[in-house]
This record gives C-alpha cells, structure tokens and sequence, in this order.
C-alpha cells in the first residue's frame, strides 16, 4: 500500500511539472492546449490502470477471507453450548437438622 501511495505521488508530482513546463514554454495556444489534452488522457490510462490493480487486489483479498471463513464454518463440530451463566442444576440432599422441631 505504501508503494503505491509513492508511485501515486510520483505520477501526481511529475504531471504538475509537465503540465507548468507547457503553460511557461513558448508556444502557441493551440499546441498547448493538445499538449495538455494528450498529457491529460496519458495520466488518466495511467492512474486508471493502478485503479484497476488496486481493485483487483482488493478482490482477491475479500476472496481468501470469504474462504477462511467458509473453511471455519465448515469445520464446526458439534460442541455443547456455552452455557456461561446458566446455573446448573442443583441436587439437595436432605439432612437431619440437629433440633427436630427447627426451633432454638
């Protein structure tokens, strides 16, 4: 990611300087205006194609995590449910209470 955002800059700094050359050179508007025009469509192909890596990368990247999960699923087994803060259940036993009449 941090390549491309060097490529990115070094494309967007280098049509900038191109794009001043022409404006300063002496020449007549309209070759200026093609020149412009043709370094224009030259950027666009450009950052179009990184565009189109990106996605692409992207892609593949929700792809292999749809499989790891799909591979996760997959391999579920037949657990107990967690039963976290359920009280389980309880067997009382009676004994003898050592005054009969449950008085003090």
């Amino acid at each position: 990611m941090n390549s491309q955002k060097t490529l990115l800059s070094f494309v967007l700094g280098a049509a900038a300087g191109v794009a001043a050359g022409m404006l300063l050179a002496p020449s007549t508007g309209s070759d200026t205006r093609k020149k412009i025009v043709d370094t224009a469509n030259s950027l666009k192909n450009d950052l179009g194609g990184q565009f189109g890596d990106t996605l692409n990368k992207f892609s593949e990247i929700t792809d292999s995590a749809l499989a790891t999960i799909s591979s996760y699923a997959g391999k579920k087994e037949d657990k107990p449910a967690n039963t976290a803060g359920t009280p389980k259940p309880t067997t009382t036993t009676s004994t003898p209470s050592p005054n009969p009449t449950g008085q003090l």
